[in-house]
């Protein structure tokens, strides 16, 4: 149900593959301020897709759901205390609280179309969602954080997927496709929080996994050619150049350091088994002292870090200046939210991804 399959197909295939993709099922993400606290993720080690939690070192990972549906995409609250995540429990994907032990599970969304990729807004009154329920593709939708009040705030031809709110409120990271002279490609938008302002921070790249730190620095996967392969972008910055994908970042709540999913040390990360070698790693957030923290024969993945926030709270978070992002390849990037980007035509002419789904 999670993770990525990277597969090098010809071009033709392109515009099939994201004219009428299958939920995400991924992890929305944001770091809202706080101490590092542990991080919530997914794994298949108990034979199908549960959430996790452990140590910021990697220590101590428990079973959090431990329930025979598959559930995905944690997000953390603002306060650190619930993950939302999206389950199949009920017999299709719909949207779920629980508490940071795994206790007091709370079905908020209930609709037969799925509803997946779950972010809370920073105040914690609402999450945001991506949902098929009005049209064949997903688009994104907001409610109460008690399910109520549910708002659509896209409206689009292609699919939208993967929201992540800013701390300071004033936006959402989203993913969208892009239709180019090789095909559809998905890129990286901005909105406002009620769904107006819709752009593009990137055009011509191929760039997913949206994430944002605590001062509104975005970081993201890329993809760069001639490798075919994702690697992890902040601050206009290649942060990872390894063989095999980096996917998937998310920021920790100090805004220090930021976990992602990777299969660098999977023996065939070109090929299949790089879905099956997923692990979790933690860098700095200059891109140093890359460091793996699970080491399973499962896929780890979709890590979102715990904020630990002390009593009374923070001060509103000012808006960071906009710049824009560049470069083609896959890597994890970090970037002041905007702007155009250079070409990736070369690369998106021979690649598709594929994410891996519910049958």
């Amino acid at each position: 149900m999670l993770g990525r399959t990277f597969v090098v197909l010809a071009a033709v295939l392109i515009s099939l593959a994201f004219a009428v993709p299958a939920q995400s099922m991924m992890p929305a993400q944001a770091a809202f301020p706080g101490a590092n606290g542990r991080i919530a993720f997914v794994s298949n080690r108990d034979a199908n897709d549960e959430i996790y939690l452990m140590n910021a070192d990697g220590s101590a990972p428990a079973n959090l759901t431990n329930h025979p549906a598959q559930d995905a995409a944690p997000a953390w609250s603002p306060d650190g205390t619930r993950i939302a995540f999206a389950s199949d429990r009920d017999g299709d994907d719909d949207v779920y609280v629980m508490d940071a032990k795994g206790g007091a599970v709370t079905q908020i969304s209930n609709d037969p179309a799925p509803d997946f990729d779950p972010a809370w807004s920073p105040d914690g009154d609402q999450i945001v969602f991506a949902s098929t329920r009005d049209h064949v593709e997903p688009e994104l939708y907001v409610m109460d954080a008690s399910g109520a009040g549910v708002t659509r705030l896209t409206n689009n031809t292609v699919y939208d997927v993967q929201p992540a709110w800013s701390a300071n409120g004033a936006s959402i990271a989203f993913e969208r496709p892009i239709f180019t002279q090789v095909g559809y490609i998905p890129e990286v938008w901005t909105m406002a929080a009620d769904g107006s302002g819709v752009a593009p921070l990137s055009t011509s790249t191929l760039d997913i996994d949206p994430s944002w730190s605590p001062e509104g620095m975005l970081a993201f996967a890329r993809i760069y050619s001639p490798s075919f392969n994702f690697e992890v972008h902040a601050g206009g910055t290649r942060l990872t150049n390894v063989n095999g994908p980096d996917l998937l970042p998310a920021w920790s709540p100090e805004g220090d350091k930021i976990a992602f999913a990777s299969a660098r040390n999977d023996p065939n990360p070109d090929g299949c088994a790089a879905l099956c070698a997923l692990e979790i790693y933690a860098m700095n957030a200059d891109g140093s002292g890359q460091m793996r923290l699970t080491n399973h024969s499962a896929v780890d993945t979709a890590p979102d870090w715990q904020p630990v926030v002390p009593v009374g709270g923070f001060a509103e978070l000012p808006s960071v200046a906009r710049t824009p992002l560049a470069e083609p390849e896959t890597s994890i990037w970090a970037l002041p939210a905007a702007g155009a980007a250079t070409a990736l035509m070369a690369l998106a002419a021979l690649l598709m991804v594929v994410r891996r789904r519910r049958a």
